[in-house]
């Protein structure tokens, strides 16, 4: 349903609702909406916090190989990270996709899997990889100087 019609007739647009259904209302000039039942969001928003809580409970703060293999089964991309890196990204997404589960909101979980991934496409291309190191190292250091504390006058 687009947005204008439902801003028309929003009785008929909420008819779905009871039937368990969600509403999404389509817009020309940006993101569709959903409206969802509270219950339904809260009960989906508690089965992913439990599930995530037992994931994270299952794999010890310092990433098992069995999370790891699950991890670059879900993002193959890891297979160029370093152990180590491959290690801090388990740990960061864990704690980070725990941490979202108790609010509700997965945004920072996007974050850190799509920075883990730009280092891992980095990784994966050596010549772009040296470009930036050369770039990095050939710019120059500019140091500014720290602004002198003006007193006000009176």
């Amino acid at each position: 349903m687009t947005l204008s019609a439902f801003v028309q007739t929003p009785t008929r647009g909420l008819v779905p609702l009871d039937a368990g259904d969600d509403v999404v209302l389509t817009r020309r000039d940006g993101v569709d909406l959903r409206i969802r039942r509270e219950d339904d969001v809260r009960a989906l928003e508690g089965s992913v916090g439990h599930a995530v809580n037992v994931i994270a409970r299952l794999a010890p703060t310092e990433a098992t190989q069995r999370v790891v293999a699950a991890l670059t089964d879900e993002f193959p991309w890891m297979t160029f990270l370093s152990e180590r890196e491959t290690a801090a990204f388990a740990t960061e997404y864990l704690t980070t996709l725990r941490a979202s589960a108790a609010i509700a909101q997965y945004v920072r979980v996007d974050v850190v899997v799509n920075a883990w991934r730009a280092t891992a496409e980095l990784k994966a291309d050596p010549e772009r990889s040296a470009r930036i190191q050369r770039r990095l190292h050939d710019e120059e250091l500019i140091v500014a100087k720290r602004p002198r504390r003006v007193s006000a006058k009176k």
